[in-house]
Parts: structure tokens; C-alpha cells; sequence
């Protein structure tokens, strides 16, 4: 009701007599509205001012007058926006998934990364076929995919080699203190 005199207050002050009756009759519905009511909700609010209002600890959609555990991302229309908001997700103001927030490219939808196309760039992984896991079409960058190491026996590469290029149709494996180009299937040398 604070609220509610507060405002009528504001609105009495500024008449008299049968115009100040007037005016209150006239402000009373717009008055009287619940103080979450006050934002406007037809533009949404900057999302760093969300994530900080989110850092007060505040229920942020009885804020902005939504039920709440409400989906805010999905109440002021963030999905779609060209703008990945998984930080949002992250901290609970959205539940997602937001489909802004898709692998940019197929080599990093297959797990890997987009690396200088030079020897050392891709220690750890393996080439990605340029065709399957293509880096968007970027010059002198290629995909190196996590290495498949269901195949290592569990010792650690101890010779003094660089690891193999393997053939199509074999992985590299860490077998006996080296490297090894093996069968996936038999993780035998074919």
C-alpha cells in the first residue's frame, strides 16, 4: 500500500480540490500496479545489468515482474540473437540451451580444435579429414581431434622419436614406451 500512497501522493501534490480527486481517479490504476510492474517489459534490459542484479543474490524474474523460475533468456527473446549466452545458463538467469551458442565449425562439433596447419600444432591429437571436420574453410589452419587412446597400453612415450604420421585406417597408440601406427580394431600393427 506504501507504494500505492507513495505515487498518489506524488500525483495530489501537484493539484486541489475536485482536480486533485480527478487526478487521483485518474492515476489510481497506474499507481496501484505492483512495483515489479514499473519495468518495461516490451524492451529487455542490458544482460550485464541482469548478470549483476543476478550477483545481488535478487530473484531476478520477480524483478522484472515474471513468474518465478522463469527462463529470462527466453522472456526477453536472448535466444536467437546472435549471441551465445551460456554464461547466462551458467549462473542460472537462463535455462537453455541457447542455439546461439552452436560449434562454430564441424571440427569443433567433432571435438576438436582449429590449429596452425604446422607439425608440431597437433602433438596430442590427430589430423581431422579436411572434408569431415572442416575449419570453416580458413587457410593454413587445420582440425586436430583429441587422440583416440583406447589403444595405448598405459606407458608414457619414452623413445627418442617424433610421433608418426599414421596411415588412413590406423591410429596412433602409446604401446611399449614409444609410438605406434595400429589397428583400431585389433590395436595390433597391421
Amino acid at each position: 500500500m506504501g507504494h500505492c500512497n507513495r505515487r498518489m501522493t506524488t500525483g495530489l501534490k501537484r493539484t486541489n480540490g475536485w482536480g486533485a480527486v480527478m487526478v487521483a481517479l485518474l492515476l489510481w490504476p497506474a499507481a496501484c500496479q505492483n512495483p515489479a510492474s514499473d519495468v518495461n517489459q516490451t524492451e529487455s534490459p542490458d544482460k550485464s545489468e541482469v548478470k549483476l542484479g543476478k550477483a545481488d543474490g535478487a530473484d531476478l524474474c520477480m524483478r522484472f515482474g515474471y513468474a518465478p523460475d522463469c527462463d529470462l533468456c527466453q522472456e526477453f527473446g536472448w535466444y536467437g540473437d546472435e549471441f551465445c549466452d551460456q554464461d547466462l545458463i551458467d549462473m542460472g538467469i537462463c535455462r537453455g540451451p541457447d542455439p546461439d551458442c552452436q560449434p562454430a565449425n564441424d571440427c569443433v562439433a567433432g571435438g576438436g580444435e582449429c590449429v596452425a596447419l604446422t607439425p608440431s600444432s597437433c602433438k596430442d591429437g590427430t589430423w581431422g579429414d579436411a572434408d569431415t571436420y572442416s575449419c570453416g574453410g580458413m587457410l593454413g589452419v587445420a582440425c586436430c581431434l583429441p587422440r583416440d587412446s583406447h589403444c595405448d597400453d598405459g606407458t608414457t612415450p619414452m623413445c627418442e622419436m617424433a610421433p608418426p604420421n599414421c596411415e588412413d585406417g590406423t591410429i596412433l597408440a602409446y604401446q611399449h614406451g614409444c609410438y605406434s601406427c595400429v589397428d583400431p580394431d585389433t590395436c595390433q600393427r597391421p
